[in-house]
Order: structure tokens, then sequence, then C-alpha cells
């Protein structure tokens, strides 16, 4: 008994617990204190990045019939534009998103810009170059926090090493990142596998191959894009191997640019 007492804790918190099963967050929940049984739970049913992961508000009373809900109602993270983006993407999917950008959020932004027929290792590269230079001009030369989101590691070395050719007259270095630590230089553009994307946060980010991804991931392919779509506070670009994007990305309430 000594033994499990000294497991427990006065506060159990918990974050993007939607990647739980409720089985998981329950046992979670038993290490609380039985004096405080103190359980908080953070995170996004519209976010979940695994398929056994938390899926309603009803999961969560049966792993604590006492847990108050409370709802964040004010989005503070995205531009304008790039917040209804992330709506309209929750919505075709089937979620309500009750959020709301702020009154005091004066950025108007940039509407996504896509990028269709990339199919090697270098046209994704000189897309991505044209673009960061764009953004540099924008930026005035002050270069913001840029990720790349690849749907495999696989892709992680040839994609870096092919930027890197591409962007060094900006004197800027490409990164592969493949466990998704998020070190480094803050002028690095860093690329990720997008399983480790959640929790990071970037004024630009670029999601390769969604093409790709949906072929792949099929269950899992809206998640990815809301996450990823989310990830970005001003600049968010899509690229494809085909002509044309999947079918839940081609849809009238979805803009997309050729460039910014």
């Amino acid at each position: 008994l000594e033994n499990i007492a000294r497991l427990r804790r006065n506060q159990i918190l918990v974050d993007e617990m939607t990647d739980f099963s409720p089985v998981q967050l329950a046992c979670m929940a038993a290490l609380a204190n039985t004096a405080t049984r103190s359980l908080f739970l953070s995170g996004d049913f519209n976010q979940r990045l695994t398929l056994w992961g938390s899926r309603s508000e009803e999961e969560l009373s049966w792993v604590a019939p006492a847990l108050d809900v409370e709802r964040i109602s004010m989005s503070y993270r995205q531009s304008r534009k790039l917040a209804e983006f992330a709506r309209s993407l929750a919505r075709l999917q089937g979620s309500e998103i009750n959020d709301q950008v702020s009154d005091f959020t004066e950025n108007l932004g940039y509407a996504p810009v896509l990028g269709c027929s990339l199919a090697t290792d270098g046209d994704r590269a000189h897309w991505l170059g044209e673009r960061i230079r764009e953004i540099e001009h924008i930026a005035d030369g002050q270069m913001p926090t840029i990720a790349v989101l690849v749907p495999h590691k696989d892709m992680l070395a040839p994609l870096t090493a092919a930027l890197n050719v591409e962007i060094a007259d900006l004197n800027l270095q490409a990164k592969a990142y493949s466990d998704g630590e998020a070190i480094g230089k803050t002028n690095d553009v860093r690329v990720f596998p997008i399983e480790h994307i959640k929790g990071l946060e970037f004024e630009a980010v670029f999601f390769l191959d969604v093409d790709r991804l949906a072929a792949e991931s099929p269950e899992l392919f809206d998640r990815y894009i809301y996450v990823g779509a989310t990830r970005a506070a001003t600049f968010l670009g899509l690229t494809c191997q085909e002509s044309t994007l999947p079918a839940t990305l081609e849809h009238p309430e979805l803009c997309y640019e050729a460039k910014w």
C-alpha cells in the first residue's frame, strides 16, 4: 500500500488528452491523491491524432463523472484568414468550432497557397524556395519561424538536401527533425514528419504531399490536415503530387492562392 501511495499526486494534468483512450485516461486519473481527486484534462477533439483516442465528452464522463467542462471561446493564435480556413476545415469534417477570432486581432493575414504537380524533391524544394522568398519580402528581411511537414520520415533527408540548395542565397538552412524535437536556431527551416507537429507553432507552415497522406492514412487524414493548418500563425502552404487536391480539400469554402 505504501508503494501505491508513493505513486499518487495531489494533481494530475493531462495535455492533448484526446490522443489517449478513455481507459488510459482513467488509469491516469487513478494516480490522483484520494484526498484531492484532482484531474485536469486539456485538449481538442478535432486534433485527435490516434485511432484509439477519446472522441466525445460522453467518454470523458466515464473517465471522471464529476468532470466540469470549460470551453475556450476565443482564438489568438492565427491570423483572421487562417483561423477561418481552419474553422471551415472543421465544419467540412462534421465538427462544430465555437471559438472566434478576438476583436483585438488586427492581423488579417494571407490565404493559404497551393502548389500542384510537385512530384520530385527538386520540384518541391524549388516551390518552397519561391514561397520563402515571398515571406522574406513581406517580412522586410526579418525571417519568421518556418516549418515544413512531410508525410513520412523517408522524405526528410532528400527534401532537406534539395531545399538547402534552393535557399542557400537567403542565408538560411533547412534542418530535419526526425523525432519532432524543436531545438535549433530560430531561422532554421525545420522539416518534420507530420506525426510530431502537435504542440508546436510557427509563423509559416508548409504541408507537403497532402494527396499521398490522404491515400496512405485515410482514417486520420482529416485530423492531420486540421492540426497542420492550425500550426501556422500567418502563412500556410499546401502541395500535392497530382494536379488536384484530395476531394475533401476541394470545396468552395476553402480558397487557395498561387502565391502570396
